[in-house]
């Protein structure tokens, strides 16, 4: 299914020269050769055609929510003037009503305080979640600047749900065919990425973003013996990368919402392009965070039964990402 929606589109792009890479922003690097950015229309057009075959996503709320992230993105991709402040708030806003209709507010984080904050004031609740989900989503966005970065990622993601569906809860329905699903796709999309064939861009990191974050939300209310913080352990860097992000721009008096190229991969792609060209060096920062996020994420399926070692396990990634950060900037 991947390789004719694949083919399909590459057809098109070549009649019809649709979604061309733009090289103009100052946060993109330029390529001599023509790139498309279509790697989200592949996701999503196999998105939509498995799940009229296998019916993973039933609820038409949230299918619906998940197709306007994606065309919000799609609006980015197609060069449309929507600030990046204007997108998160109609995320934000989106992510508000679909966690309010569905009921899908985190209600219990394994702390008694909070809990009772949460259950007590519904309002808490609902915008933290949808917080949660929308950096979440616009996490999967700012970390899409190496070759197949968002997609190994959520490959990544994907394949320890799995593991801990099946191995650790025991609990094989909970739409793991959605997953199943997803890894040709990601599989092929990481490899045409790799190519400089087509880039994700805005639409497919958003709808990855979107999907993945609604996923884990539904999973965690359906295993209530399952623990919030190994979900967080698996959403965590795209989220740190907001968060810091967002840190370091108030520090520097910058407005949080303009790209710029000072991100973690943007630092260590600086580093391997003293050595490599560009696409060597973009393809060298993926596989090395890569490397780093599968350690810790796979480190959290052992950590599963205790909150706090879970907790301490995102306070290391926290801490190596910053002393990493600081000396890559020390040093570049």
């Amino acid at each position: 299914m991947a390789i004719i929606v694949r083919g399909t589109i590459e057809y098109l792009e070549k009649k019809h020269n649709i979604l061309k890479y733009n090289q103009n922003f100052a946060h993109k690097e330029k390529f001599r050769n023509k790139i498309f950015v279509t790697g989200g229309l592949c996701i999503i057009i196999t998105f939509i055609s498995l799940n009229f075959l296998y019916n993973f996503e039933s609820n038409y709320l949230i299918f619906i929510y998940l197709i306007l992230i994606f065309i919000l993105g799609l609006m980015s991709d197609l060069n449309f003037r929507i600030s990046a402040a204007i997108r998160f708030l109609i995320i934000f806003i989106l992510s508000i009503f679909i966690i309010y209709i569905n009921k899908l507010n985190l209600l219990d984080l394994k702390f008694k305080y909070l809990n009772h904050i949460l259950n007590t004031y519904p309002l808490i609740s609902i915008l933290f979640s949808a917080l949660c989900l929308s950096v979440i989503i616009n996490g999967s966005n700012l970390i899409d600047g190496t070759h197949g970065l968002v997609t190994l990622f959520y490959f990544i993601t994907t394949i320890n749900l799995l593991i801990y569906n099946n191995f650790f809860m025991f609990y094989s329905e909970l739409n793991n065919k959605l997953l199943i699903a997803l890894i040709p796709i990601l599989t092929l999309t990481t490899l045409l990425n790799f190519k400089e064939k087509i880039f994700l861009g805005d639409s497919g990191s958003y709808f990855l973003g979107a999907l993945i974050g609604i996923f884990i939300i539904t999973s965690y209310e359906q295993l209530k013996n399952s623990n919030p913080y190994y979900y967080a352990n698996l959403l965590f860097y795209p989220s740190l990368e907001v968060l810091f992000s967002i840190i370091r721009k108030f520090i520097i008096y910058k407005n949080p919402f303009k790209p710029d190229k000072k991100h973690l991969h943007h630092l260590i792609l600086n580093k391997y392009k003293k050595r490599n060209n560009l696409q060597s060096s973009k393809i060298k920062t993926t596989l090395t965070i890569i490397s780093f996020v599968i350690i810790f994420q796979f480190l959290a399926l052992f950590l599963i039964n205790s909150s706090m070692l879970l907790i301490f396990n995102i306070f290391i990634f926290t801490s190596i990402y910053t002393v990493g950060y600081i000396y890559l900037i020390k040093t570049k």
